[in-house]
């Protein structure tokens, strides 16, 4: 019988984190147009008025845009195995075999985490060198 019990709070913990992760894509998909299209603040339309807009958007600008939304979705999924890693954490009512198991989710989560950023951090670095360069 407490293998049975034991078999639905797995279930229902796995099923709460893949809800979480659904709502953290919508949120994604919802939200990052939605906050582009306000971010310019009027900017546009007053570089517009100016005489100072472009027509069309660069490459990088796309990119940049797609990189900001993919670091979105990887902070989202840190903090849905954060919370993973917490709920087996507290649920393993002196389990070592499950607090061993949240350990290594947490571990995890926050070295690829770590490694996502840091790689982010040197590419806009070397990028930002390089355009330095060309422009002087």
């Amino acid at each position: 019988m407490e293998h049975l019990t034991n078999y639905r709070r797995g279930t229902s913990v796995i099923a709460l984190t893949v809800l979480l992760c659904l709502a953290a894509g919508l949120l994604v998909f919802a939200v990052v147009p939605l906050a582009h299209a306000v971010e310019s603040y009027g900017l546009y339309e007053t570089a517009k008025k100016a005489g100072l807009a472009k027509g069309k958007t660069s490459l990088a600008v796309y990119l940049g845009q797609v990189v900001g939304a993919v670091l979105f979705l990887i902070g989202g999924i840190f903090l849905v195995l954060m919370i993973y890693g917490g709920v087996l954490w507290m649920t393993a009512a002196g389990n070592d075999q499950q607090v061993a198991k949240a350990k290594l989710v947490l571990t995890a989560a926050v070295i690829g985490t770590v490694i996502v950023f840091a790689s982010y951090a040197l590419t806009s670095y070397i990028f930002d060198a390089l355009a330095s360069r060309a422009i002087s």
